[in-house]
């Protein structure tokens, strides 16, 4: 959580500081801020999904907190506690300047990256071909093991002719047997190495795999296995019948 939000904690973490320093002088909007971060903070780490509300609150009390602390005169006192920081420390003034130009590579990176995401776009003609495999192949309510359970929907869209394991959120398979929703996950993560045809088969009771290009351990795993007979393949995803 913190890997992939360090920009953020760390912006968050610098507000709460002054937001204590300045505890008595804070407006009732930045404490409504707090609030709303702390809670979702809290929903996050029960459930990841939170993280889209987490962030943009996280960011808002940060803005609150740290300008009710420049409004209150605190940018004269930054500057001079960092004239004395740097003039009198040095040691501590290079880890301050080091933590600050990775914090914004961090972010520049971060920021590539989001950016080649929403590049690369989304279709809906993907697996397409691999449906239509199915489609073509497998008898009506056959069932198709997926390597992940957001890849459903396209799949449906597609195809809806078979059942798959998992869609719309995992949550269902874990509340309907722990046990089996942990199979699922270790499968498709590339753990479970062994007997993996006799659990897909028979606990499962599905016909086909389909396994997204993403997932190469939980692949590598099926290709290992004898029992599995690979009957499509392309650069998108790979499908093997049982």
């Amino acid at each position: 959580l913190v890997a992939d939000t360090v920009f953020v904690f760390f912006l968050a973490l610098l507000a709460l500081g002054v937001f204590f320093f300045k505890l008595k002088k804070q407006k009732i909007h930045t404490w409504v801020a707090l609030s709303f971060f702390l809670v979702f903070f809290v929903e996050t780490l029960k459930a990841q999904r939170h993280i889209e509300y987490l962030v943009p609150f996280a960011v808002i009390f940060s803005a609150l907190a740290i300008n009710s602390y420049l409004d209150l005169g605190g940018l004269k006192e930054i500057k001079m506690q960092a004239r004395k920081l740097f003039l009198s420390h040095v040691f501590w003034s290079y880890v301050i300047s080091f933590l600050m130009a990775s914090f914004m590579i961090i972010f520049c990176l971060d920021v590539g990256r989001v950016k080649n995401i929403f590049a690369q776009g989304f279709t809906f003609n993907k697996w397409h071909r691999a449906s239509e495999f199915l489609l073509e192949n497998s008898k009506p309510g056959e069932i198709v093991f997926t390597s992940d359970w957001d890849e459903f929907p396209i799949l449906f869209y597609h195809n809806s002719k078979n059942y798959y394991i998992s869609g719309l959120d995992p949550t269902f398979m874990y509340l309907h047997d722990q046990e089996l929703h942990q199979k699922f996950v270790d499968i498709t993560r590339g753990k479970q190495k062994k007997e993996l045809y006799s659990t897909i088969k028979e606990e499962f009771r599905a016909s086909y795999v389909f396994i997204d290009d993403s997932h190469e351990d939980m692949k590598k795993n099926i290709e290992a296995a004898p029992e599995f007979r690979k009957v499509y393949e392309d650069k998108e995803a790979t499908i093997f019948e049982l």
